[in-house]
């Protein structure tokens, strides 16, 4: 007994001090890692450090993992990553859920088939991205000034929304830079389901029959994340019918639509509005 008292008593200590050694020094990974393009910025769209430390730091977290420093962070480990937030921020990672507790629909009325010309489905009403909705619903120049705000939903922990909401089949459907889908009523704003993405998605949502397209079974959604995984999703319930890794080069990444791909550099002026 007191031989396996001691062996403890001394042991403790040097597992204390290998657990210390192995901590991330966030100054020291900040200056290798990030200083040369943040600390004395040459060029004004790269933001300076006083710029990243008004960020959240999940924000940065994400940057470093699949944003736009992802090939800057990809040495890096999670908690380098982490650490480097943290330190610039003075703030913790968040690790609480993005799903919604609050604000969620009471009934679940089956999504109905989409409506070619009145929907929004991906990029726009129809087949040949138009960009703009010719079915208007009486709205015009005369009453345009009337609109009112309905309601708002906020997304937690992202500074950007670059993927297009599709209104199809009576329901809003929307991505996140955090990765989470949404599906929400648009009459009121409530929530139908969530889904958590692996990565942040930037693709619009399209939605399309999951068989025959004359009888199909049931209606998915469908997009791709910022890691080149493309999937579909019950258009109902939200649940994953099934996720492809499209392609396995370690920079891969599915461009968001808009015919403009971020630039190969240390930063670009995304990167000030929130990397």
């Amino acid at each position: 007994m007191r031989i396996g008292l001691v062996v403890s008593l001394i042991a403790s200590p040097l597992l204390c001090a290998s657990a210390w050694a192995q901590a991330p020094d966030p100054q020291a990974l900040f200056d290798a890692n990030c200083a040369l393009c943040h600390a004395n910025p040459v060029d004004k769209d790269i933001p300076t450090r006083a710029a990243l430390e008004s960020l959240s730091p999940d924000v940065i977290v994400q940057s470093l993992t699949e944003g736009n420093m992802r090939i800057q962070g990809e040495p890096l480990s999670d908690a380098e990553r982490i650490a480097i937030a943290e330190y610039l921020t003075g703030r913790r990672v968040s690790v609480a859920s993005a799903v919604p507790t609050a604000g969620l629909c009471t009934t679940s009325a089956p999504a109905s088939a989409p409506a070619p010309g009145i929907d929004w489905n991906g990029w726009g009403p129809d087949v040949h991205n138009t960009r703009f909705q010719k079915n208007t619903g009486g709205l015009d120049a005369s009453n345009v000034g009337r609109l009112k705000l309905k309601w708002a939903f906020g997304i937690p922990n992202v500074t950007q929304s670059r993927s297009q909401p599709a209104v199809v089949g009576g329901r809003l459907y929307m991505a996140s830079q955090s990765g989470t889908i949404y599906a929400l009523d648009p009459k009121t704003g409530c929530t139908y389901w969530t889904f958590k993405a692996g990565a942040g998605v930037r693709t619009a949502i399209s939605v399309g029959p999951v068989g025959p397209a004359a009888a199909p079974a049931r209606y998915a959604i469908y997009f791709a994340d910022a890691e080149a995984r493309a999937y579909a999703l019950d258009a109902d319930t939200g649940r994953q019918i099934w996720s492809r890794k499209v392609d396995d080069h370690r920079a891969a990444r599915v461009p968001h639509g808009e015919g403009r791909e971020e630039r190969g550099r240390c930063s670009s002026h995304e990167d000030a509005e929130g990397l």
